[in-house]
């Protein structure tokens, strides 16, 4: 970290000056991701302030999450985690956009199942219903892996097989005046499987973020449900 002097004489108290310097230095990339950072007595010297203030600015900052403290090793930058604000309906791709980073997928596969009780409720299905369409993919953003997404659809959005199913499905939707407008979305945590792992690059049973959502169109018509398992560490939501 560059040493910023703190004024001690301005009206804005040291701590608040000192977690300043401090995002300076991360948003300026010179602390990335993953960097420990001096330890109390290192920062107390280099900016001449006492440890109470820079323990009340590192607490600060934690809270923030901008940091992170790891118990006997030390604190470290955080890792930026994509936001999803849940009282907004917003995609994973609109979601990565808006905060100026890149969505992409890699599609696992795309095809009919057969349709669980849950698809039908949540589809409108009728009981003579016996398959949805399934499309599975990871979901990254810049690059990381974040979440494992199943999203199934009633039969008519079969023609959605006949698209590049690496990119927005919304925008798909969209081509065929179909927009997305309202959703509701179940919360809970789960345990990596096997497969999950190796597919986020995560440890077996690491905890998960579970969601499950179901979307409809303006006027409250099924368009499709969603299972998906987001590494937290990734993802922060807003409710």
């Amino acid at each position: 970290m560059n040493k910023t002097p703190l004024d001690k004489n301005s009206s804005v108290p040291l701590y608040r000056q000192l977690i300043e310097s401090i995002k300076e230095d991360i948003n300026s990339n010179i602390l990335n991701p993953g960097d420990q950072i001096l330890t109390e007595i290192e920062l107390s010297e280099k900016y001449e302030v006492s440890r109470i203030t820079v323990r009340k600015a590192i607490a600060e900052l934690v809270e923030e999450g901008f940091l992170v403290k790891q118990q006997g090793v030390g604190t470290f930058v955080a890792e930026v985690k994509l936001v999803r604000n849940m009282n907004k309906f917003m995609g994973f791709s609109m979601s990565c956009e808006v905060l100026g980073k890149i969505p992409s997928a890699t599609l696992l596969f795309a095809g009919l199942i057969n349709a669980t009780d849950r698809d039908r409720r949540e589809l409108s299905l009728d009981d003579s219903v016996t398959n949805v369409l399934s499309i599975k993919r990871i979901r990254y953003c810049d690059g990381e892996p974040v979440m494992v997404e199943d999203t199934h659809f009633p039969t008519e959005y079969s023609y959605l097989l006949t698209n590049n199913l690496e990119g927005s499905l919304y925008e798909l939707l969209n081509k065929h005046d179909i927009v997305p407008s309202v959703g509701k979305t179940e919360l809970d945590v789960c345990y990596a499987t096997d497969e999950e792992a190796e597919l986020l690059d995560i440890e077996s049973n690491t905890p998960l973020l579970l969601l499950r959502c179901a979307c409809y169109d303006k006027t409250g018509n099924s368009i499709h449900n969603s299972r998906q398992v987001v590494n937290p560490k990734k993802f922060k939501m807003i409710i």
